[in-house]
Parts: structure tokens; C-alpha cells; sequence
């Protein structure tokens, strides 16, 4: 029995969409990725799985190339690539940083304002404005380079990833560079499949790096 695998071209898009959603230049600049795939060593005429109906529509959006197809290419390379400045970008891609553009963090306040279970109630609201005013004096303070981490403590059951969901959202749209680490893994993964690109938001604090700065 073969092995299901990710279409290629559809591989292409989902890189394209991860730079387009959380990579400084791509969102500072706004530049738009155009993806594409090139199978060099495969026949033009050899007909295989990726030529299936069903991946039509990734194609389209991510053209596949195969050997012999080096004219058709080199034309969608011409199209799609080009401008100058070419040398200043990718410097500063390779010097880039992780930064969630506005679409990514639009979706996180609607699925904080869409789910009950993410409001502030009691304590936890003025546990939060505790810690969004500390936040704010350091912001005032202008020290951009700095890095700072922010450890909500509290028991069991009492709210603790719903307060970070909301420093988180209220971080990212203030300008910050945020994630949220937490230790409940069941947590984060739930917040993984409500939107694409949760991943990148919020992290299970055993898949965090120590060298990992936000």
C-alpha cells in the first residue's frame, strides 16, 4: 500500500503562507510569496500520483515543474521574481525574526471573543491588569531591544492560560513580538486546530528552546 504524502505544490503554499504569516520582512515589507515546485528528475510525460485531479487546485496555486519544462520555468521565474533590491532582501530575511502579521492576530481575537471559556472573570482580571500595566511601563520606557518574560503563577483550574491568551492577544496587537508557553500541552494543541498558525502563537513549553527569544 503506498504512503500517503503532502502534494508538493501544496507543500510550496503551506512554506509561502508560514513566511507571509509570521516572518518580519514578509510582514513589514508585505511582500507575497509565490510558490512553485520543480521535480528536475521527473519525465514531463510520466504521469504519477501528483498528477491527480484532486491536487488541481494546489497547483494552481503553486505551479509544478517537471524535467523538460525548463522554458516554463524559466518564464514563471521571470514573472514572478525581479524588481532589484534583491540582495537587501535577503539579508534582512536571513536576519529576520518572528513577527505575526495582522490577518494571524485578527483570527486570535476572534477566537478569543468567540469562545466563553477565554474571558476574564475575578481575579483574573485584576491579575491581568496588573501585569498589562507593568507591561505598558516597560513598553514607555522604550527599551526595544530588551527581552522580558512574563511567569503567571497561580493553582490548578484557576485561569492561568486564559490570562496569558490575553496578554498574548493584547501584546501582539500593541507591537510586541509574544508567544505564549505553557505547560499544558492539551491546551495548546486545542488552540493549534481552531486557527492556522496558532502553532507559532502558542508553544508547549517542552518544544521551547533555552536560546529562543521573543
Amino acid at each position: 500500500m503506498d504512503q500517503e504524502r503532502a502534494h508538493l505544490s501544496e507543500q510550496a503554499l503551506d512554506y509561502a503562507n508560514h513566511l507571509e504569516a509570521v516572518q518580519s520582512i514578509m510582514v513589514e515589507c508585505k511582500i507575497e510569496a509565490t510558490p512553485c515546485a520543480f521535480c528536475h528528475n521527473m519525465p514531463k510525460q510520466k504521469i504519477t500520483a501528483l498528477d491527480d485531479p484532486r491536487f488541481d487546485e494546489f497547483v494552481s496555486q503553486a505551479p509544478l515543474f517537471k524535467k523538460g519544462d525548463y522554458d516554463h520555468f524559466a518564464s514563471f521565474l521571470d514573472s514572478t521574481v525581479g524588481g532589484g533590491r534583491g540582495v537587501l532582501l535577503k539579508d534582512r530575511f536571513i536576519n529576520g525574526r518572528f513577527k505575526p502579521n495582522k490577518k494571524l492576530f485578527d483570527v486570535l481575537d476572534s477566537v478569543i471573543n468567540r469562545d466563553d471559556r477565554l474571558g476574564l472573570i475575578d481575579d483574573q482580571r485584576v491579575a491581568y491588569n496588573a501585569i498589562w500595566a507593568k507591561v505598558l511601563a516597560l513598553k514607555k520606557e522604550h527599551r526595544k531591544n530588551d527581552h522580558f518574560v512574563i511567569v503567571v503563577k497561580w493553582g490548578p483550574g484557576t485561569g492561568k492560560s486564559v490570562i496569558a491568551t490575553q496578554l498574548l492577544a493584547d501584546s501582539v496587537r500593541n507591537g510586541f513580538i509574544a508567544a505564549q508557553s505553557s505547560g499544558g500541552k492539551a491546551f495548546s494543541v486545542n488552540l493549534w486546530f481552531k486557527f492556522k498558525g496558532a502553532d507559532k502563537l502558542f508553544i508547549w513549553n517542552m518544544h521551547v528552546k533555552k536560546t529562543r527569544r521573543f
